[in-house]
């Protein structure tokens, strides 16, 4: 009876240890979530288009590739250079936009282009940093027929 309890145990500890470690299609590939190509307008200042307010344009280019178009989004007119970086934590890809430099006392719109690779078709959130600070949050299901524009408050 004893060897029956104690093999009942090991089997229980057995079968947790391998269900905990088992990950969901959810999680899968998360980290694996590139910045694969990025660029920038040139200043948009007295430019028609400068006039349109800022949003963000999210479009499927493939089956697991994103293109992001932060439109006029304003940045210092002599910013030295305009970047962008990701992070990705599960479905919540943090987005940091920034100047190297701000050497003039005055602001302009600018468009961002940025490719993520390597998405999976689920649920994320998009949040864009700007100077430290939250700038904007939107959460979107990819998927290979996303086209949306929204607008940035």
């Amino acid at each position: 009876m004893k060897n029956l309890i104690k093999f009942s145990y090991q089997l229980i500890i057995t079968v947790l240890i391998i269900v905990s470690c088992n990950k969901s299609d959810d999680n899968l590939n998360t980290g694996n979530v590139k910045l694969t190509n990025y660029s920038h307008s040139e200043c948009k200042s007295g430019n028609k288009e400068s006039l349109v307010p800022e949003s963000l344009v999210l479009k499927a280019i493939s089956s697991n590739q994103l293109s992001i178009t932060h439109k006029n989004t304003v940045f210092n007119c002599c910013p030295g250079e305009i970047k962008a970086e990701i992070n990705v934590e599960q479905n919540l890809i943090t987005l940091r936009e920034y100047e190297t430099e701000s050497l003039c006392d005055c602001v302009c719109p600018y468009d961002l282009f940025l490719t993520l690779s390597q998405l999976v078709q689920k649920e994320y959130t998009i949040k864009i940093i700007k100077a430290g600070l939250n700038h904007f949050e939107y959460t979107f299901i990819f998927s290979p027929g996303l086209d949306t524009s929204i607008p940035v408050n």
